[in-house]
C-alpha cells in the first residue's frame, strides 16, 4: 500500500524537477532493484494456511461485492488516469497532481486497514 501512495507523491516531484522521462526512468530503477532483491527468493513449505475445498463463497454477498469492485475500478481508474491527463487543464502541476493522486491512494489504505 505503501507504493500507491508514494509512487504518485515522488512522481509529482521528480517531473517538476527533472521532467515526465525522469518519472519512468525511477519507475524502471525501482523495477529492477526490487526484481533483483526477489530473484533470489523461494518459497519455504506449503504448510498450514487453508486449502482451496475449505472455502466456500458467500453467494449472498455477491452484489455488495460487485459494487465494491465497480467502486474500486472507478476510483483507481480515476485516480491514475483521468487526474494525471486533465491536470494541465485545470492549472494543476505534475507535483500538485501527484499530490492529490496520493491522498486519494493514502484514504483508500486507511479505510482498508478496518476491513482487514
Amino acid at each position: 500500500m505503501l507504493g500507491f501512495f508514494a509512487g504518485p507523491l515522488a512522481g509529482g516531484f521528480v517531473s517538476d524537477l527533472y521532467g515526465v522521462k525522469a518519472v519512468f526512468m525511477l519507475a524502471l530503477l525501482f523495477s529492477a532493484v526490487t526484481l533483483a532483491l526477489v530473484a533470489g527468493v523461494r518459497e519455504r513449505g506449503k504448510g498450514g494456511g487453508m486449502s482451496k475445498a475449505d472455502f466456500t463463497f458467500p453467494r449472498k454477498l455477491t452484489s455488495l461485492y460487485a459494487v465494491m469492485f465497480m467502486g474500486t475500478a472507478t476510483s483507481s481508474s480515476l485516480a491514475l488516469f483521468a487526474i494525471p491527463y486533465y491536470a494541465p487543464e485545470l492549472n494543476f502541476s505534475p507535483q500538485q497532481a501527484g499530490m492529490l493522486v496520493a491522498v486519494l491512494f493514502l484514504f483508500s489504505a486507511i479505510i482498508r486497514i478496518p476491513a482487514g
